[in-house]
């Protein structure tokens, strides 16, 4: 085992960030004897230690959201999208009177139009085997004789059943 005294901060300090706060108060108090010490050695505020020796969790830096330009619009754009779940940003944008760039009021779209526009019918549709036919004209390169002396490039009508899972092989 090394001496307290050629312990890495380096290590100290990863342990510090990601242990759990029981193995960091073990490893802490069983290498050095004080809070002043790990301090010193983590180039951190005594008090930092004693959170984290305090803490039940490892430390994590936890920041107040800033807030954007848009937060001050959303209720108006929240009334739009309760009436017209599919209207197009520019017109939102007009309607509301916004003064900045797109990009903030985009977002907001993105983050709050889900709750109103709901699933959309297409891709909640399934169908049973032979429930659905794809029928598609097909008009071969060679042509057909159709008289004595004519040729004629005559459609052919293609019909396939869809059925899940299945696809037919060439």
């Amino acid at each position: 085992m090394t001496a307290p005294s050629s312990i890495d901060s380096e290590f100290l300090h990863e342990q510090l960030s990601q242990a759990s706060p029981d193995l960091l108060r073990q490893m802490l108090t069983a290498f050095i004897n004080t809070i002043k010490e790990i301090a010193r050695r983590l180039g951190v505020a005594r008090n930092t230690v004693r959170a984290a020796l305090a803490s039940d969790r490892p430390p994590r830096y936890e920041r107040a959201r800033r807030g954007s330009v848009a937060d001050p619009y959303e209720p108006q754009v929240r009334a739009l999208l309760a009436q017209w779940p599919r209207m197009p940003g520019p017109v939102i944008a007009q309607r509301i009177d916004w003064p900045y760039s797109e990009g903030p009021l985009k977002k907001l779209l993105a983050r709050i139009r889900p709750e109103y526009v709901g699933v959309d019918p297409v891709d909640r549709v399934s169908y049973e085997p032979g429930q659905l036919a794809q029928c598609d004209l097909w008009f071969p390169a060679p042509p057909i004789p159709v008289s004595p002396g004519q040729a004629r490039v005559l459609p052919v009508l293609v019909i396939v059943l869809g059925s899940p899972g299945s696809c037919p092989r060439r």
